[in-house]
């Protein structure tokens, strides 16, 4: 016998799929048998039948007959099918072996980025990606995948950040948006407008040419909170005020630092300016209601990004469109809260400008009269406990780490 080949189907094929090799080509030439000791007679060539082995990843065997072999792929790696012909007839010539011929399932599996990054336990360098911080801001997403037959044959994607796509090196000729091999990397290439461009996008990774058969992978984009490389808006202004600004919505403030910290004009709204501390951190006054008297406590522990700002924009935004300047009759202590505010609302004395911190240590009068406690306490307390931090994509910020 002679010739023969084995074909493989299903290559490459997804785990759980069946791979079948089928035998063919294989040629009984015939042959001869002496009858009576004198004549030879001819025997004809017969078609030959095959019994098979696969011998699969774990070394285990199936064996079967015929001219097919299937294998369901139950587990990652090569399987290779050998076939024995053998022609049934008179003065036989020996079995004949074709193959091995091998075949394997692709394991799609992303291995880099891992983890889970909406999880402190899950976040890594991996997962949690930050745009530089020079003035052409790039944000590299470095990819791998377990190692698959045919690595040519991946592909990767990763959403967008804001309109801006990003282009894989290496990737598919012609190409850059779609990324190839074991191990790209995307990179996205300009910083987005949008506080909510940032944050998660989902890389996923694909076989060409066989359908269904994927894995995916979440990653988190944030920005450096303090360069200031931002498109839009002021150029000199940080990028946590620049995108937490669009977040909380408003127009009435600015970013400043009068006295190296926050501030705003008793009274004057549109005063309002807001510096480094609102972002890196800051504590409000603890407060009690004790006999309907508001009553400062001592100080909270440390609060930081997007909550913090929050709750120091309502103190200073408390400071600049609540109080008042006109003094006596209507403001009898002089602590910037009007009669009316003081009885109804902050829970103060109107007829002592420092009933909030009178006797408390820690707390001289001035600077913490009734109105500043009163900002600084419930109303910056209220602000922070009312924060959505969804969308803080700073870093350092709330959802980094």
């Amino acid at each position: 016998m002679l010739g023969g080949r084995i074909s493989v189907s299903r290559h490459p094929a997804r785990l759980n799929d069946t791979i079948t090799f089928t035998a063919s080509g294989v040629v009984d030439s015939g042959g001869e048998k002496r009858v009576d000791c004198v004549v030879n007679e001819e025997v004809p060539p017969v078609t030959p039948t095959y019994t098979w082995v696969i011998t699969k990843p774990d070394g285990a065997t199936v064996n079967g007959s015929g001219a097919t072999a299937p294998v369901v792929a139950d587990q990652p790696g090569t399987y290779s099918c050998t076939f024995t012909a053998t022609a049934n007839r008179d003065c036989p010539p020996p079995d004949y072996t074709i193959g091995p011929a091998t075949g394997a399932p692709f394991v799609v599996e992303i291995t880099t980025p891992n983890g889970d990054p909406t999880t402190t336990a899950g976040a890594n360098a991996t997962n949690e990606r930050t745009y530089s911080s020079g003035a052409d801001p790039t944000v590299t997403v470095p990819c791998a995948a377990a190692n698959v037959p045919e690595a040519s044959r991946l592909r990767w994607t990763i959403d967008d950040v804001g309109t801006i796509r990003a282009t894989w090196s290496p990737s598919v000729p012609g190409d850059p948006y779609t990324g190839t091999g074991l191990s790209p990397t995307a990179t996205f290439t300009g910083m987005p407008p949008n506080y909510d461009d940032f944050g998660a996008k989902t890389i996923t990774l694909t076989v060409d040419g066989l359908a269904n058969c994927q894995d995916t992978q979440a990653v988190e984009i944030f920005y450096a909170g303090m360069a200031t490389n931002h498109p839009g808006g002021s150029p000199t202004f940080p990028n946590w005020f620049h995108y937490y600004e669009q977040n909380e919505g408003g127009i009435d403030y600015t970013y400043g630092c009068p006295n190296g910290r926050s501030g705003s004009q008793p009274g004057v709204p549109g005063s309002v300016q807001i510096c480094d501390e609102a972002y890196a951190g800051d504590e409000y006054i603890i407060t009690n209601v004790v006999g309907a008297q508001l009553k400062a406590g001592g100080w909270s522990g440390t609060n930081r990004y997007y909550a913090n700002f929050l709750g120091v924009l309502a103190h200073e935004r408390h400071h600049a469109n609540n109080e008042v300047t006109t003094g006596p009759p209507d403001d009898r202590d002089n602590d910037f809260l009007s009669n009316t505010f003081e009885t109804g609302i902050s829970q103060t004395n109107p007829d002592e400008r420092c009933s909030a911190a009178q006797n408390v240590p820690g707390f001289p009068c001035p600077p913490f009269d009734d109105g500043e406690v009163y900002g600084g306490g419930p109303v910056e307390q209220g602000g922070i406990a009312g924060a959505n931090t969804s969308q803080d994509w700073a870093d350092p910020g709330t959802n980094h780490g």
